[in-house]
């Protein structure tokens, strides 16, 4: 079905992992220590005042260590509450530095060097979320000897603030590296997965076809607004709305996109776990409305995170439940695929926001990374309808360049060479493992490198019957089997045998046994009291 090698996955593999080697070598390059000062050590003050001559007289100040990042002491409001930093730092050659970099700021901060103001990035207009800060120092703003740097920070109600970085004092060069690589990581890449995304959905729009693929296509798309939703509210540099709708916003992203992933999974294989949307789809939905309803994210229990985190763990448990699942009833290299590149990426995301919360409270970021290689699910999608599309191409055009037996007397005495009696031969092996697969002709003949039509010929005379009949006549058997020993539902039965549908699944079944799948399974039924069942 997806017709794609392990040597492929592989060379993709360690491509992310030598691009990823290589921005680590690019972080790395030209860091000398003599030209950057760590500043240390650190004072915090929770006084609300903006200015510094007024806060430098509170007796408040207590000792912190940076990275730090914590939540504001007092009660919590839909507003910015402030917080002051300070350091006294020796400095032996201050000609030789040229900027101060302050790592990751949330949400807004205000840098003074000696009483000059560095730098600020206020409440308004632009918001970067969780972005570095890199100020020029102004011109003889430090002095040899001791220097005070003192840091305003905004932190927005009970979110998780502060410096996650060190506060460093760098020449020249060393500033500008640092500058670019951080606009890249946490601004450029993201921004350019955002307009990825955004090609993307216009790509998959124009895939929809009524009636054909139009569930599966709505559902692709709907994911795929929904982190293009995510990934705005966290990464863009201007931002139409404020604070607080971009937190419920975020945590209503999780919600819809475990909805859509859960339901990609199913109609991706055509299989459908009917009794456990019924649980979990109005769940995800009671979690949304809530969190919609009490929508206050300065609140001491406020639902979006809690029912965010059960959420997450609910989406990994129901993946893994239902991965595991058609792994075992239908072994192909689409399951282990969804492990890889979509499960994995889920899991990696699960964990950058659960470490926010409960772990490091590091903001949210390595996730970005992973999203993308959502998108290679996607193209092998795309890349099925492609081979699809090609076989019936090539279909057409065999039948007008091969000429077939014409008649069936001469059909029947036709005898089968060495070379086609072993193509034939794998091409039973291969249906007899995998027919609970969806199948076609075409697949098939694309696999064995053989015109559909002859192939089904070649097929009969080797075996004995049409080739459909004899998929049809494995998924029977299978389905007896099911029906004999499980309590399944007979609609759940049909998708795992490989059926497309309960009406051809019935019609099928009937035409080989005489008696519809619930006749057939009558004597066999499930009884509490029988031990052969236990």
């Amino acid at each position: 079905m997806w017709k794609i090698s392990y040597s492929d996955i592989t060379r993709l593999v360690c491509l992310l992992i030598l691009a990823g080697a290589l921005l680590i070598v690019c972080a790395c390059k030209g860091y000398d220590t003599k030209k950057e000062r760590v500043i240390s050590p650190w004072q915090v003050s929770y006084i609300q005042t903006p200015d510094k001559d007024v806060a430098l007289q509170d007796a408040s100040w207590t000792p912190i260590e940076l990275p730090s990042l914590f939540c504001p002491p007092r009660s919590a409001k839909k507003d910015v509450t402030h917080a002051w930093l300070k350091s006294d730092v020796e400095i032996d050659n201050p000609e030789n530095l040229y900027g101060i970099s302050l790592g990751r700021i949330y949400f807004s901060d205000r840098v003074y060097v000696n009483d000059k103001l560095c730098g600020e990035h206020g409440n308004d207009g632009i918001r970067e979320f969780h972005f570095p800060r890199n100020y020029i120092l102004p011109q003889d703003s430090l002095k040899k000897g001791k220097n005070r740097i003192m840091v305003y920070l905004g932190i927005y109600g009970r979110e998780y603030g502060g410096i996650h970085g060190h506060v460093s004092l760098l020449s020249k060069d060393l500033f500008v590296k640092n500058a670019i690589l951080e606009n890249m990581l946490f601004l450029q890449i993201p921004l350019g997965v955002i307009i990825l995304y955004g090609g993307m959905i216009i790509l998959v729009a124009l895939s929809y076809e009524k009636g054909k693929n139009g569930p599966p296509v709505v559902i692709l798309m709907g994911i795929i607004c929904v982190w293009l939703t995510h990934l705005f509210m966290i990464y863009s540099p201007y931002q139409p709305v404020g604070m607080e709708f971009r937190v419920n916003c975020l945590w209503l992203c999780t919600y819809i996109n475990s909805i859509f992933f859960i339901a990609f999974i199913q109609y991706n294989f055509r299989y459908f776990f009917t009794s456990l949307n019924r649980i979990i789809f109005p769940l995800i939905g009671f979690f949304a409305l809530v969190t919609l309803l009490f929508n206050n994210t300065t609140a001491p229990f406020y639902p979006g995170r809690i029912f965010g985190v059960l959420n997450l763990l609910l989406t990994n448990l129901v993946s893994v439940y239902m991965l595991l699942f058609l792994q075992k009833i239908r072994r192909s290299t689409s399951t282990r695929l969804f492990w890889l590149f979509g499960y994995l990426p889920s899991l990696a995301i699960s964990m950058d926001i659960l470490n926010y919360l409960y772990g490091s409270h590091v903001p949210p970021l390595y996730h970005v990374y992973v999203i993308p290689l959502m998108n290679i699910l996607v193209i092998l999608l795309y890349r099925q309808q492609i081979i699809f599309y090609r076989t019936r191409l090539k279909k057409l055009s065999e039948q007008i360049t091969v000429s077939p037996v014409q008649n069936k007397h001469d059909r029947d005495k036709f005898v089968p060479t060495v070379q086609l009696e072993s193509k034939l031969q794998a091409l039973k092996e291969h249906i007899d493992t995998n027919f609970r697969s969806p199948l076609t002709r075409e697949i098939l003949a694309e696999k064995m490198d053989l015109n559909p039509d002859y192939m089904g010929r070649m097929f009969k005379v080797h075996v004995g019957v049409k080739i459909n009949n004899y998929i049809n006549d494995l998924r029977v058997d299978a389905a007896c089997r099911m029906l004999q020993e499980t309590n399944s539902k007979i609609i759940d039965i049909a998708f795992a045998v490989g059926f497309e549908s309960l009406a051809t699944f019935n019609r099928v079944f009937i035409k080989k046994t005489g008696i519809s799948p619930s006749e057939y399974r009558m004597p066999y039924t499930y009884n509490d009291q029988d031990p052969s069942f236990e």
